[in-house]
């Protein structure tokens, strides 16, 4: 996972050459069942949202230009 989110912040880096754009990634892993309702997924999200940028500040804080996961 922590790849994707590398590829991710490299691409972002090279998006614009003529200005020095970094970025922090915060990824989460989720996982649904088939059998999840509408509203136990919708919780399911919210809850990997919020670690998803949970993870993203535990990167800024840690300097920027990279990625943490949960």
């Amino acid at each position: 996972m922590e790849q994707i989110g590398d590829l991710i912040r490299q691409a972002i880096a090279q998006s614009s050459p003529q200005y020095d754009v970094r970025a922090s990634v915060g990824l989460c892993l989720v996982t649904l069942w088939p059998t999840s309702t509408v509203s136990s997924s919708a919780d399911v999200l919210c809850a990997a949202l919020s670690s998803s940028d949970a993870a993203m500040y535990r990167a800024k804080r840690a300097g920027g230009d990279r990625v943490e996961w949960t």
